[in-house]
């Protein structure tokens, strides 16, 4: 049985935005095991892009010229507090234990993809550089904030 290349969809993806054949885009692995162009194909703009997986879901956010991160969970997955614990801000896990049980999960997926997707796009490993912070969602907040709001457009 032939083996299917994984990064073909990515492939069909970036030639939708530029006119350059699937098989024409060579990808490298970076520190984080995450695909990226070896080289732009010439005239080709500087997309940039950035994907994410779970069980039966795959997303792709392409850009040009501009980073990108994305993030998706299987929110059915069950999780446990020590999770938040070692990954979010201590406020973080304060306000999520406050939440009523039955909304934590859904909290929880919510916070962990926003900062899966900021971390990414700042091209950083997720489970080092924004998840961990002692301020959280407050310097993904402040970072996006700080922006005008042209560049948050763009």
């Amino acid at each position: 049985m032939a083996t299917r290349d994984p990064t073909s969809r990515l492939r069909t993806t970036l030639s939708r935005y530029a006119a350059v054949k699937p098989a024409d885009w060579q990808f490298i692995n970076n520190a984080h095991g995450r695909p990226e162009l070896l080289d732009r194909p010439a005239n080709a703009p500087d997309l940039r892009f950035n994907i994410s997986h779970t069980d039966g879901l795959i997303a792709c956010a392409v850009t040009i010229g501009r980073e990108v991160g994305v993030g998706v969970e299987q929110v059915s997955r069950r999780l446990s507090h020590d999770v938040a614990g070692r990954h979010f801000a201590p406020g973080e896990v304060n306000d999520l234990r406050r939440l009523p049980e039955d909304e934590q999960q859904r909290v929880f997926f919510d916070y962990w993809t926003l900062k899966e997707a900021y971390s990414k796009a700042l091209g950083g490993n997720p489970l080092q550089l924004a998840l961990g912070s002692d301020e959280g969602l407050l310097r993904v907040e402040q970072h996006l904030s700080s922006m005008s709001s042209k560049e948050r457009r763009d």
